[in-house]
């Protein structure tokens, strides 16, 4: 499965339960435990050193964010804004068996 920077921050914050991270800190963290994402990004991007990805990685967790919600990452709303784990208040029903019917011909 492809990993995604959602993914990633979301990992990172579950490691760290009690720890709130700025876009910045978990930017760093990135390029420091995933260097294949890094350097897949940054074939695919203008950004040819990883000093370059540490704003682009900023922006992409800013605008990612309403995503990050669905796995678990918070947000402070006073500046900085800081990310964090966040046990999901989000409840996702379980699917029941549809009942069996006949299907019917068609006269």
């Amino acid at each position: 499965m492809k990993r995604t920077l959602i993914m990633i921050v979301s990992e990172l914050v579950a490691k760290n339960k009690r720890k709130q991270f700025t876009a910045h800190e978990l930017a760093d963290l990135i390029i420091k435990t995933e260097p294949e994402f890094c350097n897949k990004k940054m074939k695919k991007t203008i950004c040819c050193t990883k000093e370059l990805l540490v704003p682009q990685f900023m922006s992409e967790i800013g605008a990612q964010y309403p995503k990050m919600q669905f796995y678990n990452v918070g947000k402070t709303t006073t500046k900085p804004q800081k990310y964090f784990y966040k046990k999901s208040d989000i409840v996702v029903p379980a699917l029941k068996a549809a009942p069996k019917t006949k299907a019917v011909k068609a006269k």
